[in-house]
């Protein structure tokens, strides 16, 4: 799932930009003022949902504003179908 957001950053921001920075799965754009375009490659929705949770909790982040949002729904349909078949798995066992 490929996603872009613009991060708007307070006054004080240097260590949420060092965190944003170090992390494998966002690439950063080019700072303008206060506010910080990202681009995140992540696994899935629900890995998605926890990055932003993340940036947006980091100390000097305002805020997120989502600018686009790609994913593969046959990706969380297929994890979506694999969950149904261990769930259903270990009902058949118990």
């Amino acid at each position: 799932m490929i996603s872009s957001v613009v991060a708007h950053l307070q006054p004080e921001s240097d260590a949420a930009v060092t965190a944003v920075s170090q992390h494998p799965d966002i690439e950063m754009g080019a700072r303008s003022g206060n506010r910080l375009p990202l681009v995140l490659e992540t696994e899935d929705s629900s890995a998605a949902k926890a990055l932003f949770h993340w940036i947006n909790e980091l100390p000097g982040v305002s805020h997120l504003d989502v600018t686009y949002v790609y994913f593969d729904s046959s990706v969380d349909a297929q994890k979506s179908s694999n969950k149904f078949a261990t769930s259903s798995t270990r009902t058949w066992r118990e």
